[in-house]
């Protein structure tokens, strides 16, 4: 295949230029740049991993950093509701004795540059854990400090606590971010903070207990800002002033962030107490590793994330951030059906809602000496140097690897009785809809073999469709093609990796299978449905931003104040992006090789009322989208 001229020409201009300066006459002593590669899911890391050992003769230095979900091997703490507190207490303790033999693994020589598994997976890292005695997560840790490259979740670079908790040093480093089109919403929420009453009231409760002396005077600093923020949170809404419903179980309002600097004021916490607050929950915090022998009783990990998410608002915040946020008082009025984690009629919560993801994106763009946001679905283009703060100075949108006629891709305004069928809230809840919707799904069956992938907008959608076709008796006939399956909202029980397994076998057995998956939910990425997993994807509707959410509303009016003096995008034009940033993503799931064939169908009449529509698909899907 050639190389895109768009893409090369630049590169080699670039190339061309460094070639031509002089080299220094002196001498300056070698730094090894680090360099961090990052992806949204550890399945997805696995796969760069692998695509390394099997296709590159690189060979570094290399670490793999992950949680202990993924890496620990002690029996008791890897079953434990907590693993992060558990294993702190059986460090602490001295009881884990894996811990005590992380450093045989670091030390093997196997796992060292040039070594026989030097490009490793965290099954490897884990099986010579079991062998060596050793633990694994410790040794990834100590591992990362002098790795070459390291490979991470993307939300360890862009989470200020997580990269201080994993001592991830960014100075000088080369970022690559792989899967970045969730970029932009990652760093909105790693600097956002949410504070619920559960978690003042539990920390109250620790703060206050009966303790020591010298855990005492730390407790009783920490204990002022979080009776504070208690109060502040009763009294506002303790008031009816200002707030708005949402929906038929909230209420909420809308204040500034100077609004909460005042408040702050109010009970003392301010930048003059920061460092006094931050030297206390040190004091207090379990370090999760080797560690001197104290008096003082550590607090559980979750209050000190939570202690120190107050201070990251307070430092946020004086530092001239405040006017990137929205704070957002929501008290429940009926009890919300949202399993063991919903909340209650009553229970109230402060959302510090950061309304400009470059503020949590600041640290790399100021620290790193080159970011690299690359992924099959970046497209629309258009709002990712004003969103995060960083101009790229190469901006590619490359071909497919596959050929044109390895890629059906059609536009389909009708259902085959001739109804438009036009995917909008109003539609999405008639009948007629809904039948027409099943009868071009139908038809779709009857003519693909193997795997079907169909999205939609929404869970109430697919409630609504899965009652509808039972009533008509549609979803007994669709069975009889396809063996059908439903994404689940979670994967309580191993319900998504069933599911996937499941699915597997109904491929396997020639009957093939189809999945109703949601847009922006698992299904939407970090799966490779290759091959016959997925000869299809169709896309129902156009999967916009709730625009009754507040949050969504406030990122509007947000990026409508701003759009001049930042160079943001009108609110409506990040709305459009966000919907098909999404949109995009679910048509990936079809071709994942460069062998690889499929189809991909939008059942929707506005891509064939507007070639705007299409203008927002990957460049590699517009020449070839025909629209009927």
């Amino acid at each position: 295949m050639d190389l895109d001229p768009d893409f090369i020409e630049p590169l080699k201009k670039h190339v061309e230029i460094a070639f031509e300066k002089e080299a220094p006459s002196y001498q300056v002593p070698f730094k090894q740049t680090k360099i961090y590669v990052a992806s949204r899911t550890q399945k997805q890391i696995d796969q760069m991993v692998k695509e390394l050992r099997e296709k590159s003769p690189y060979r570094p230095k290399m670490s793999i950093m992950g949680s202990r979900d993924h890496y620990c091997i002690n029996s008791k703490v890897s079953k434990a509701d907590d693993k992060n507190d558990a294993c702190d207490d059986a460090v602490s303790n001295g009881s884990c004795f894996y811990h005590k033999g992380f450093q045989k693994i670091v030390d093997a020589e196997e796992f060292k540059a040039q070594g026989s598994s030097c490009v490793w997976d965290i099954e490897d890292l884990k099986a010579a854990g079991k062998k060596k005695r050793g633990c694994p997560y410790f040794a990834s840790r100590d591992m990362a400090a002098r790795a070459d490259i390291v490979f991470l979740p993307y939300n360890y670079l862009i989470d200020p606590f997580i990269r201080e908790a994993c001592d991830i040093v960014l100075d000088d480093a080369i970022v690559i971010i792989d899967e970045a089109h969730n970029i932009e919403s990652v760093a909105t929420d790693a600097a956002s903070v949410q504070i619920d009453e559960r978690i003042l009231d539990e920390s109250l409760r620790r703060l206050k207990a009966e303790v020591n002396e010298i855990t005492f005077e730390h407790y009783q600093k920490l204990a002022v800002p979080v009776a504070g923020i208690k109060r502040w949170l009763d009294n506002t809404c303790a008031g009816e002033e200002g707030f708005v419903d949402q929906g038929t179980i909230s209420r909420s309002k809308i204040l500034t962030g100077m609004d909460a600097i005042s408040a702050f004021k109010e009970f003392g916490l301010t930048m003059d107490v920061h460092s006094t607050l931050l030297n206390s929950l040190k004091q207090v915090t379990p370090k999760g590793g080797d560690q001197e022998k104290t008096e003082i009783e550590f607090l559980p990990k979750r209050v000190c994330n939570f202690l120190n998410s107050i201070l990251y608002i307070l430092k946020t915040f004086s530092s001239g951030h405040w006017k990137e946020y929205r704070v957002i008082m929501t008290q429940y009025t009926a009890d919300e059906d949202n399993g063991r984690n919903g909340y209650n009629a009553g229970e109230k919560l402060i959302h510090f809602h950061c309304m400009n993801p470059a503020v949590a994106f600041e640290d790399l763009t100021q620290k790193t000496k080159s970011i690299i946001l690359t992924s099959g679905t970046l497209s629309p283009l258009a709002s990712f140097s004003s969103e995060l703060g960083v101009d790229f100075a190469y901006t590619v949108e490359a071909p497919h690897a596959v050929e044109r006629d390895q890629i059906w891709i059609g536009a389909v305004p009708k259902s085959p009785s001739g109804r438009v069928m036009k995917g909008i809230y109003t539609e999405f809840n008639r009948f007629e809809y809904q039948d027409e919707l099943g009868e071009s799904i139908l038809r779709i069956c009857s003519v693909i073999p193997d795997g079907i992938l169909v999205f939609l907008p929404s869970y109430s959608l697919l409630s609504n469709l899965e009652r509808r076709w039972t009533q008509t008796k549609l979803i007994r006939k669709m069975g009889v093609m396809k063996d059908i399956y439903i994404e689940p909202r979670t994967n309580a029980k191993g319900a998504f990796d069933n599911l996937l397994v499941d699915f597997g076998e109904s491929i396997s057995s020639g009957k093939g299978g189809i999945i109703f998956c949601i847009y922006r939910g698992k299904m939407s990425e970090g799966i490779d449905f290759k091959d016959e997993r997925a000869r299809a994807v169709v896309c129902v509707g156009i999967p916009y931003p709730n625009i009754k959410d507040i949050r969504v509303q406030q990122k509007k009016e947000y990026n409508n104040m701003f759009s001049k003096s930042k160079g943001l995008v009108n609110g409506n034009a990040w709305v459009e992006i966000q919907a098909f940033r999404a949109l995009n993503q679910a048509l990936g799931r079809c071709i994942r090789h460069k062998s690889d064939w499929g189809a991909m169908i939008f059942l929707e009449s506005r891509f064939c009322d507007s070639n705007h529509t299409i203008s927002n698909l990957p460049k590699w899907t517009r020449a070839s989208t025909k629209q009927y």
